[in-house]
């Protein structure tokens, strides 16, 4: 690792110990994605965290798209999370958000089953007391401003390292960043967020001419917010930062303005660059752009709809009318429904496209009951807005620009006993060409032969537009007073569609151990190692994931 602030975050990691963490009560808990593969990525999130089965999981990608996640397993310090529909658009570190229930932070349960907690009789009984006057006096909360100034957050440095004895390759890629926050730091209330990391990616060939390295540094956030409490309904954000009430809109270089009305409802508005992030490109200046939205939430807070509206334009030009409808509800029976429509509009001096199309529409409801058995349903819709600002894949280049990708998902849950449950998934997919789907079934266990332990086992099968594929995988771990281990073991068959040779069908072998500890003090350390066998591919990996809770 030879870029500098890796050096300085793993000095930070190790030497920082007495910064005291935020102890305010909030219900939110952040993390980052560890790994994504089709529709599932694992967050490093989890029970001690107070997470639950079943809780929804807000993934934020910074191209400004927002999935809206399950938590389907759980372990200590870390969950799986299903994603219908967002297979190839979440990367490893994405950033992600858990809304869970007072109560539950910290809270090292095993799970929520749903049923009434019985306690012990209260001790102290207060008799005869005056009708007249409230059990709880009224009690006056300190405002932001005079709270004491506290520090919360992690960093985290992570290397991977790959041996491809198929290819004669070897590569290691590193990456050491914080995300840290610190609450009334000038006085007034606010709160300034800092989220940025920098990479180092190493490749090296038997033979040396393909020989690569590579360095880079995101700054992916620098903001000072202030408001949006209950002593102030105003909220002000500038700097760099991922837009508050409408995600959708991305990351901006610039400043945000909200105000809560007394109803509950939120109007606001920004105005800033929206900055490229991501390779060669990254930087910002090149794209201007406003926003104006309106969200009506109900006097319960459970259910909400808003509408936003974003003007930009590139080098001068005007570039995209956006528009996105979104809303969603949450039932005391279970039941959550949330969607969110992307319509974006052109006028006749667009030389590609006209009218107004709805380039992408998330629509998803499930629902689960005391007992922990529930459904989950989603549709999606998908296609490429003609615009002049950069993206990750210029649509001009691919095949696919005046096409639409549509899908759904349904899964079924439902636990046979206290510890074991059964999933079922299927998924259809259709565009302009083909269509297809697939599905898994799986059996999920605790407790089955030894205490703290978990096993599960699926098979799945899928129907692509290039290939078929068949497989199975089982994985299993245990918790035990210096950690959680864990083991999976994934067997696939591919069916390379068009191909006549040897590679028209392989039979891929994947392995992976991983053990998870703390260290203390909000250290905490996870190690993995990796085997790839099969048919055109014979690779190892291994790396280490650290972490310093603040």
């Amino acid at each position: 690792m030879n870029h500098p602030l890796l050096l300085i975050l793993l000095c930070l990691l190790f030497g920082t110990s007495n910064l005291s963490a935020a102890q305010s009560g909030n219900h939110l808990v952040e993390g980052r994605v560890l790994v994504a593969t089709g529709d599932s990525v694992e967050i490093d999130r989890g029970l001690v965290d107070g997470l639950r089965q079943g809780d929804a999981v807000t993934i934020y990608v910074p191209s400004g798209t927002v999935i809206t996640g399950r938590i389907t397993t759980l372990d200590q310090r870390s969950a799986t999370v299903s994603a219908p529909g967002s297979s190839g658009q979440i990367d490893i570190g994405v950033r992600v958000e858990i809304r869970i229930p007072a109560g539950r932070t910290n809270n090292t349960g095993t799970g929520n089953t749903g049923k009434t907690v019985e306690h012990a009789p209260w001790e102290n009984a207060v008799e005869n007391w005056p009708t007249d006057k409230p059990l709880l006096a009224p009690v006056s909360g300190l405002s932001a401003a005079d709270r004491a100034t506290t520090i919360s957050g992690r960093l985290y440095a992570f290397t991977d390292m790959v041996w491809d004895d198929e290819r004669s390759t070897s590569s290691v890629f590193s990456r050491a960043g914080m995300d840290m926050r610190v609450g009334n730091a000038l006085g007034y209330g606010g709160q300034i967020r800092l989220d940025l990391e920098g990479n180092q990616a190493d490749f090296t060939s038997a033979d040396g001419l393909r020989d690569e390295s590579n360095s880079d540094f995101r700054l992916d956030r620098i903001s000072y917010a202030v408001g949006g409490d209950r002593h102030r309904p105003v909220r002000v954000e500038a700097g760099r930062f991922l837009q508050h009430e409408f995600p959708q809109f991305g990351v901006l270089d610039g400043a945000e303005v909200s105000v809560r009305l007394r109803n509950g409802h939120r109007l606001g508005t920004s105005l800033g660059y929206i900055p490229v992030l991501y390779g060669s490109h990254a930087g910002t200046g090149d794209d201007l752009q406003t926003a104006v939205y309106y969200r009506a939430v109900s006097k319960d807070e459970k259910s909400n709809v808003g509408a936003g509206y974003q003007k930009s334009w590139h080098l001068g030009d005007a570039d995209r009318d956006l528009v996105i409808l979104e809303g969603s509800t949450r039932a005391d029976n279970g039941f959550y429904f949330h969607s969110s429509a992307w319509i974006d509009l052109y006028d006749s001096n667009d030389p590609a496209r006209s009218g107004t199309e709805l380039s992408r529409l998330v629509a998803s409801g499930s629902y689960r009951n005391q007992d922990g058995n529930g459904w989950m349903v989603s549709l999606s819709q998908f296609r490429f807005p003609n615009l002049l600002q950069q993206q990750i894949f210029d649509p001009t280049a691919l095949v696919y620009t005046d096409k639409e990708v549509r899908r759904g998902d349904v899964s079924v849950f439902r636990k046979f006993t206290a510890d074991s449950t059964g999933t079922a998934r299927a998924h259809l997919w259709n565009d302009e060409d083909n269509s297809g789907g697939g599905g898994e079934l799986r059996w999920d266990t605790r407790n089955l032969w030894l205490e703290r332990s978990r096993a599960g086992a699926a098979v799945f099968a899928s129907q692509g537009q290039f290939s078929d594929l068949l497989g199975f995988r089982m994985d299993g771990g245990l918790s035990f007073d210096a950690g959680n281990l864990r083991l999976m073991w994934n067997s696939t068959t591919y069916s390379n569609v068009g191909f006549t040779n040897s590679t028209s069908d392989l039979l891929q072998h994947r392995a992976r151990l991983s053990f998870d500890t703390a260290l203390g003090q909000g250290l905490s350390l996870s190690l993995y190692g990796e085997l790839r066998t099969g048919d055109e591919q014979d690779s190892r990996s291994a790396g280490f994931y650290f972490q310093k809770s603040l």
